[in-house]
């Protein structure tokens, strides 16, 4: 059994603050870059920032454009989050086992 690496998630720049109002939001200081887990049609997107994750108006976020190398090194082990690196040792360990 063959698992690609993870690939990495698309990265968004908030474009102002965003103060939280519910416990499912996640707060955000204009300039932050996050990871969109999932974009939601109802316009608030899934977003992940460092170990923290929540929903945030996507009307907030602009997509910032990524380099080559930022793309050479998106499946590398050392720039995966910490929620990606664990579904990366658990892939890499049922391929071993397999």
């Amino acid at each position: 059994m063959n698992i690609s690496a993870p690939s990495k998630l698309p990265t968004y720049r908030c474009i102002d603050d965003f103060t939280a109002v519910e416990k499912t939001e996640l707060s955000l200081k204009r300039n932050t870059l996050v990871q969109v887990v999932q974009p939601h049609f109802n316009g608030w997107w899934f977003v992940q920032h460092a170990d923290r994750t929540g929903f945030v108006p996507g009307a907030y976020l602009k997509q910032v454009e990524q380099t080559q190398n930022d793309l050479d090194n998106s499946t590398s082990v050392k720039n995966l989050s910490k929620l990606n690196k664990k579904r990366f040792v658990c892939f890499f360990l049922i391929d071993r086992l397999s």
